[in-house]
Parts: structure tokens; C-alpha cells; sequence
């Protein structure tokens, strides 16, 4: 019988904020180019997958960049209705993925209306294994295809997607095949709620799992069996938009979003023996501001690292946290309180064998009335276990407006305030403290909204916590 173990972790260990290199994907100004999504090579080289539309022109295009020889060089992939457009634009929900094989070949699934805001979308599979993008469509059958995510086994092109009727809120999950000539070969793996889909596949036979929110919204896991497909519920937790990976010793890891406004973001990882251990992970951005899936990658130490987006102050940001011995190590990716920066729904941040991370989004330039793509690349390997943390006997914590800590003997201490990015802001406090429990107040009203560290120094001993301010 399936056991879920419930960790409230949220004590943050250390302040190394990631550093990044950023760089913009050029274009000309002129276009709408968002909800980019993420693939790398064999060899870590990046391949962008993203969406444009220009001002006044009613068709859309599906397009992928990647660098060839220190050169970001873009191909069309296939024309896309307006209506595609904005409903990955408004809804954020996940109308294509892509895969690139060990030969650079790129793989391409995307729905999209037969007609303009029609209630019947079409599920298409794009390849170049020719030289040129091939559209192949592999359904017409009058019902409303979405999420497709599409993953290679044995270098072959397979999915998942939700199959419905139009404004349905339940749909079958279906797993899909591609025959050497062109066709679809579909089956039902189960029913779920057409809120988040994620599929990969692993293992020396590449075996398929599909990860969904079942019809009573919790996270869960399909796999195939004798008898189809059998389904594994993972979550004790409400839970919709999953984000899953398997590591290389053959853990599994999910992210994914929680709470009454979807504004909270939680972890999932099976521990052994059929034991899910589920925690919190940190603050995301409610439903209100779209319906952007987590993403969650392990890197070759299989330690899991988490991507999503923030809301502060009423802009969009990206926040990354790395899973250490004590908690989450959250810090802030992007914070610019003037201008909205998001990803793609889906795969939109990866790390590659080295260890170093990749990260795209799209921000918005009121200047120019343009959205443009950034690609980004950790100066480092995310690998944070060199150096494992160590508890401390200073019970530090944030509760209300006042920092805590014990002192197991008197002593000089340092308290320092530090934001999101690692920037310290100022000094809390420092001094001679006598054996005991303390408290330091803290005026949240002179700082911003955003996430902050305490970190303490005391008797030989470091200890941080983190807290939210929201005004």
C-alpha cells in the first residue's frame, strides 16, 4: 500500500546564489516571441522551441533556434492559428514540446485549431530527420487534443496527450505511437483533469511514464502493465501541473502546484519500498496570473533542482531552489519589478551531464512593444553536495516580524539580512548575547515584497532561515 510522508521544510542553509550567464535571443523587434521551452543536446548545446506573432498579422508561427558555430540560427517549423497563439499566450496552457535525438534531429508534437477558435484541435508531429520540417497530422476526429508531450524511445518519436470534447474538465489521457508510415497508434492510460501533463521515458528499455492529476485532483503515475496501464496515486496533496524526471540512480522526482489559488509550490520523490515523500517547497504565483507548470531537473549527483514563477508586487519573476540536507534553497533567477518574465509551460529549465544548469523565458519590453527570448547558463555546475550543511544548535527562525534563536552559551552574534539574489541588505544585529532564547525584531515595513534570508554567526556556528514579505 502506497505511504506519504508529509515534510514541511523551510529552512534555507546557504546564501551561494547561482550565477548566470544571460543572453537574448536576437531578433528584430517586431515580434511577439514567448513561452519558449528548453532541449539540450548530447552534447549540452541548447535548442529553443517558441512561439511568434507579429502585430496585426493573424497567423502565428511555431519555430526552434539553437547555436550553430557561435550563431543563434532559427527555422520555421510549422505556421500556427491565432487562436494557438493566444492560448498559449493567455491561458499558458501547453499546446507543443519537442525532443532532439543523439543526431540533432529535432521532434516536434503541437495542437492547434482546424479553424480559427474552433472547438476541435488537431495533434500534430513535426520532424527533420530529411533535411526539412515534415508536418504530419495525426488526428481529425472532431475532439479537442491538448498537452502533448512528446519523448523518444529506442530514438523513436512517442507522446502523451488529453483527449476531450470542448470545455470538458475531464479528459483521457492517451499514450501515442507513430508507425513507419505516418500513423497514429493511440490508448487510453486513464482519466485525469486537463490541468498539466507530463511524459518521459527511462531506463536501459526506455520504459514510459505518464505523470497527471487524476479525476480527483491528485498527482499521479502511470505506467504499463500487462493489462494496459496502471495508475499509481503519488499525492496526498490537491495538486495539478506536474513536472517529473528520473534521476540516474532511478529515483523519481515531481514538482508541482498546490494550495487554494495554485500558489504554492510542492515536491514529490519516491524513497523506497512504494513510499512517496511529499514537502513544501516554496511561494509561487496564484492562478490569477496563469497556469505555469513548475520544472524540475536532477543533476549527476541526482540532487533535484526546481524552477517556477513568482509573483512580487504584481510582476512575474523565475525562482530556482536547489533540495539540500536541511530544506530548499530558494533564490530569485529574474526580479525586475517593472517588466513580467515567464517560460514556456513545460520542459523550460535542464541540466546538462556537467552539472551546469539552462534556463530560457520570455520578457516583455514596453519600450519597444516587443517580447523576447532569453537563454540562460549557470557560470558553475549546480552541484551543491561538496560541501555537505551541518545542523546547528541555534534553533534560528522567522515567526511574524521577529527573528528567534537559542544560545546554548553567551557569546558575540551577527545577524544579517540578505534578499533573494544573495545581496546582503543590512544588519540585524551583533553584539554580546547572554545563554537563552532571544528575540530581534525585524521592520518588514521598509522592505519590499520578495523572499529574505536571516543568516546568523554565532559560537562558531552558521544557521540561515527564510521568510516572505507580502504587503
Amino acid at each position: 500500500m502506497k505511504k506519504v510522508v508529509l515534510a514541511l521544510l523551510t529552512i534555507v542553509v546557504a546564501l551561494s546564489a547561482v550565477e548566470w550567464e544571460v543572453e537574448q535571443v536576437p531578433d528584430d523587434n517586431q515580434f511577439y516571441r514567448v513561452n519558449p521551452k528548453l532541449a539540450l543536446d548530447e552534447q549540452g548545446n541548447p535548442y529553443i522551441l517558441f512561439v511568434e506573432r507579429m502585430e496585426g498579422v493573424e497567423q502565428g508561427s511555431l519555430k526552434v533556434t539553437t547555436k550553430e558555430s557561435g550563431e543563434w540560427v532559427e527555422r520555421l517549423v510549422s505556421p500556427v492559428t491565432y487562436g494557438f497563439f493566444e492560448e498559449e499566450i493567455e491561458g499558458h496552457l501547453s499546446y507543443c514540446s519537442f525532443a532532439v535525438d543523439e543526431n540533432g534531429n529535432f521532434y516536434v508534437a503541437f495542437t492547434d485549431f482546424n479553424e480559427l477558435f474552433s472547438d476541435t484541435m488537431n495533434l500534430y508531429v513535426v520532424t527533420d530527420t530529411s533535411g526539412t520540417f515534415e508536418v504530419n497530422q495525426l488526428t481529425d476526429d472532431g475532439n479537442y487534443q491538448l498537452w502533448p508531450v512528446i519523448a523518444l524511445g529506442e530514438s523513436k518519436p512517442t507522446l502523451a496527450y488529453t483527449e476531450s470534447d470542448y470545455d470538458e474538465e475531464l479528459a483521457i489521457v492517451k499514450y501515442g505511437s507513430i508507425t513507419n508510415s505516418g500513423n497514429l497508434l493511440s490508448e487510453v492510460i486513464d482519466t485525469a483533469i486537463i490541468w498539466g501533463l507530463d511524459f518521459i521515458r527511462w531506463g536501459q528499455y526506455s520504459l514510459p511514464y505518464a505523470f497527471f492529476s487524476d479525476d480527483s485532483a491528485y498527482i499521479c503515475r502511470s505506467t504499463p502493465c500487462p493489462d494496459g496501464w496502471a495508475t499509481e496515486t503519488l499525492s496526498d496533496t490537491f495538486g495539478v501541473l506536474p513536472s517529473a524526471c528520473v534521476d540516474t540512480s532511478g529515483r523519481t522526482h515531481v514538482a508541482f502546484r498546490t494550495g487554494e489559488s495554485l500558489e504554492e509550490i510542492f515536491y514529490l520523490t519516491d524513497i523506497g519500498s512504494n513510499v512517496w515523500e511529499e514537502e513544501y517547497v516554496a511561494q509561487g504565483c496564484k492562478m490569477e496570473a496563469g497556469l505555469f507548470s513548475p520544472c524540475v531537473a536532477a543533476d549527476y549527483e541526482d540532487t533535484p533542482h526546481i524552477a517556477w514563477v513568482v509573483e512580487i508586487g504584481g510582476s512575474l519573476d523565475i525562482h530556482y531552489a536547489a533540495k539540500t540536507d536541511e530544506g530548499w534553497m530558494e533564490e530569485a533567477v529574474t526580479s525586475d519589478p517593472d517588466n513580467d518574465e515567464w517560460p514556456g509551460s513545460g520542459r523550460f529549465f535542464t541540466i546538462d551531464a556537467q552539472g551546469y544548469g539552462h534556463l530560457v523565458y520570455s520578457a516583455w519590453d514596453d519600450v519597444e512593444d516587443a517580447a523576447h527570448i532569453f537563454y540562460l547558463k549557470s557560470k558553475h555546475p549546480l552541484c551543491i553536495n561538496e560541501s555537505p550543511p551541518q545542523r546547528t544548535p541555534l534553533g534560528l527562525e522567522v515567526i511574524e516580524e521577529a527573528v528567534r534563536f537559542s544560545l546554548p552559551q553567551a557569546g558575540p552574534i551577527r545577524l544579517d539580512l540578505y534578499d533573494a539574489t544573495g545581496r546582503r541588505v543590512c544588519c540585524i544585529a551583533s553584539g554580546v548575547y547572554e545563554s537563552g532564547e532571544h528575540s530581534v525584531p525585524i521592520n518588514q515595513a521598509e522592505l519590499s515584497a520578495g523572499v529574505y534570508f536571516v543568516r546568523m554567526e554565532a559560537g562558531g556556528h552558521s544557521a540561515c532561515a527564510k521568510f516572505v514579505v507580502t504587503h
